[in-house]
């Protein structure tokens, strides 16, 4: 009994240990990339949550990241969160699946009726302020990758 709970302790310094280095792929790759990612200590509910990680690319030879996203449709008063999205998946492709007159799910579609066929404005929400503060983004114009470039900035 002893022996197994010695084991247990022993996994949980290697999960902790390997999500460290997982998280510091992820910073390294968003460095490269121009992003400036800051991520919450550990501890926090939202630290916890992030699933964004890092997966070798073979054609580019490179770290490619795979951002966890949080869409949220206030009008509805709905909210999804996408585990693995990968950065040179577009905006407006994510929003396909949620928002599309024909390609949506029809039950999340009837959820999000307000939506469904019109033109929406996406905002990125800026986390390290005191208010709540958002940047416009353009869905048809970006992937993730292009946006989050150009909002760090």
């Amino acid at each position: 009994m002893i022996d197994s709970a010695h084991r247990g302790l022993q996994n949980i310094g290697r999960d902790t240990r390997e999500r460290r280095q997982r998280l510091q792929r992820v910073r390294t790759a968003a460095r490269k990339r121009g992003i400036s990612l800051q991520l919450c200590p550990q501890g926090m509910v939202k630290h916890q949550a992030n699933t964004s990680c890092t997966i070798w690319n073979k054609d580019r030879r490179d770290w490619g990241i795979q951002w966890r996203v949080r869409l949220v449709f206030p009008l509805a008063g709905q909210e999804f969160t996408e585990e693995r999205v990968c950065e040179d998946k577009s905006l407006e492709d994510l929003l396909k699946r949620y928002i599309h007159p024909t390609e949506s799910n029809p039950v999340i579609r009837h959820r999000l009726k307000r939506y469904v066929g019109q033109e929406v404005a996406v905002f990125l929400k800026v986390e390290k302020t005191n208010s709540a503060t958002y940047c416009q983004i353009r869905p048809q114009k970006f992937s993730q990758r292009k946006s989050q470039r150009q909002n760090s900035h």
